[in-house]
């Protein structure tokens, strides 16, 4: 796909303008950058955002939003990532943890479709670290499962945060070799911070596939039926 295609390319749009400081910026703002567009003067390839956000971009921003209360509350309350999930390492979204917390979401049968097949690919994918999780015993097992299951999951359900993830772990080992005083201990900070974002993520849309099945359980059956 094109670069600039938004549909497609899963991309950090930002859209950079001159401060309006002086008759110049201005000008450059109002005059030369809408006639440069048109093919007068300089050519260019600069195309504005959208004034109105994509329906995908409005469902990140509230699922960004929800991330980072979570993630707060966890700070007030000096927890972790959270208790082992074990509706990640069962084929059945409708577990005992998920049944506790009651989630009010509304949605689309489109979305939930999407959802589904989020959590086939997961089913497929993530079968080794599945059953790591299931058959775990001790503390430090259970956690090395849930970590790896949670990265598994993560780069079906929140590619950005499981992008971020893995660019702290190679921040770590370019900080090991570089072995300047306090770079790795700072590597070791952001990839614990890394990994307790892509928690909060995988956590809040294993909730939100919970709620999804719940909705439209026949949409579910039948896509995990196809993947068998």
């Amino acid at each position: 796909p094109d670069m600039h295609d938004h549909d497609s390319v899963k991309s950090l749009l930002v859209d950079v303008r001159p401060a309006a400081d002086g008759v110049g910026e201005i000008w450059g703002r109002a005059v030369t950058m809408p006639l440069a567009r048109r093919g007068f003067g300089p050519k260019t390839t600069f195309l504005p955002l959208p004034m109105v956000p994509s329906e995908s971009l409005r469902m990140s921003v509230g699922e960004s939003r929800e991330v980072w209360a979570n993630i707060q509350k966890d700070a007030a309350a000096k927890k972790g990532v959270g208790a082992k999930d074990d509706a990640c390492a069962s084929d059945s979204l409708d577990d005992a943890n998920n049944a506790e917390e009651e989630i009010s979401m509304q949605i689309s049968p489109s979305e939930a479709q999407k959802i589904a097949e989020s959590f086939s690919r997961i089913l497929s994918q993530c079968e080794a670290q599945k059953k790591a999780l299931k058959e775990c015993n001790s503390e430090e097992e259970c956690n090395k499962a849930y970590m790896g299951m949670t990265v598994c999951a993560g780069q079906f359900l929140c590619p950005l945060q499981h992008y971020s993830f893995l660019q702290s772990l190679e921040g770590y080992e370019t900080a090991a070799e570089d072995g300047k005083n306090g770079g790795v201990e700072m590597a070791e900070a952001k990839i614990n911070i890394a990994l307790d974002v892509l928690g909060q993520c995988v956590a809040h849309n294993d909730k939100k596939a919970a709620e999804a099945r719940r909705q439209f359980p026949d949409v579910f059956d039948e896509v995990l039926k196809k993947s068998k």
